[in-house]
């Protein structure tokens, strides 16, 4: 019977070398990886099957360009996302000012404390100097 475009159902063909690789491909069902992995290839074979299928008789499987389908979240739901996301960037900007801000008061005290270190050591040197000369 033709495919109609309700049930686009086809069993892959078996082949003798399928049932060599078929031995090959024996699966553990333990193996979580090589289960996916073979579930994809299943998927993948059969989407590109029914594909083929569909360009043969004409029936499209594409959405025109102007398809607008329904979101799955509601605009306000995306709405309460976005502004959550907002806020939580705003709190990380606040927390990286905050560290900033420690920082560079940290450093101003220790430029202001090597200032005056500077200026203890060079009045004391002068006051050697004067002490120097009266002598």
């Amino acid at each position: 019977p033709p495919p109609s475009a309700e049930t686009v159902a086809k069993k892959r063909p078996r082949s003798e070398e399928d049932d060599d690789d078929e031995e090959d491909e024996h699966v553990d069902v333990h193996d979580d990886l090589k289960r996916e992995v073979a579930f994809y290839d299943n998927a993948l074979e059969g989407a590109l099957l029914a594909r083929e299928n569909c360009e043969a008789t004409g029936i499209p499987f594409t959405r025109p360009d102007d398809f607008f389908a329904e979101m799955v979240k509601s605009d306000d739901h995306m709405a309460k996302i976005k502004d959550r996301l907002i806020f939580e960037t705003k709190r990380m900007e606040a927390v990286e000012r905050r560290k900033s801000n420690k920082e560079q008061t940290v450093m101003a005290k220790e430029r202001h404390a090597h200032r005056l270190a500077e200026k203890s050591k060079s009045k004391k040197a002068h006051m050697q100097s004067v002490d120097d000369w009266k002598k």
